[in-house]
């Protein structure tokens, strides 16, 4: 299973270079504009990443055929879909501290006089991760059920994810952005963020073992 996880890692270097430029310019930017936008912008940068990895190891796994190589080594069907459950939640959590480590690192670049301060908070990256891991357990069995209808969902919601920060700001007010940053700061509690943790860690367990059955019967 490690050699399974290596190489999602492996291949994820594939999209390095954008995941970087995507980091350092929008994790950067939040910091400038105000807590409103610069929440809204964390949280959706680190979803639309994990969500970009995503979608291309599943493409690339579908165009080298690598479900019927793996499936010819002595390798479990169950280990394959754990190792890439655990590559995803390992690979959000490193995307969530590394837009905190470029947002706080500001203060130590001459754009300090400029910024505003603004960084990830840990909130926001419970929020962020809550997110990612609650839309994966849905996403991630379809994968495994039927990958043509999943290219079909993913044409249509990737360009909406490309839209929509342009429409969100356009059209929203500030006023309602407030509302949800505000709804978000207020779950700064330990037991509510400790509930959120567990019912997140337990729908994405389940989705594990769906897509575990899933893929046991699958016909490769």
């Amino acid at each position: 299973m490690r050699a399974l996880i290596l190489k999602d890692f492996l291949l994820s270097k594939k999209i390095i270079w954008i995941v970087s430029l995507f980091i350092i310019f929008w994790g950067g930017l939040g910091t400038f504009v105000n807590p409103e936008i610069g929440s809204i912008i964390y949280i959706y940068l680190a979803f639309f990443i994990a969500y970009y990895c995503t979608i291309m190891l599943f493409g690339f796994d579908e165009k080298v055929d690598s479900d019927t190589f793996i499936n010819s080594l002595p390798v479990k069907r169950r280990d394959v879909v754990i190792s890439r459950y655990v590559f995803i939640f390992i690979y959000s959590i490193l995307i969530c501290f590394s837009i905190l480590a470029i947002s706080k690192s500001i203060n130590l670049t001459p754009f300090k006089g400029i910024s505003m301060g603004r960084y990830f908070s840990p909130i926001e990256i419970v929020t962020a991760m809550t997110i990612i891991m609650g839309f994966m357990s849905v996403y991630l069995p379809f994968n495994y059920f039927s990958i043509g209808k999943v290219k079909a969902f993913n044409q249509i919601f990737y360009l909406f994810l490309i839209i929509v920060p342009g429409i969100l700001f356009r059209f929203v007010s500030e006023e309602s952005l407030r509302v949800f940053t505000d709804f978000v700061q207020g779950l700064n509690s330990y037991t509510i963020i400790m509930l959120i943790i567990l019912i997140t860690l337990i729908l994405y367990f389940s989705s594990m073992l769906f897509s575990m059955r899933i893929y046991r019967i699958k016909d490769l």
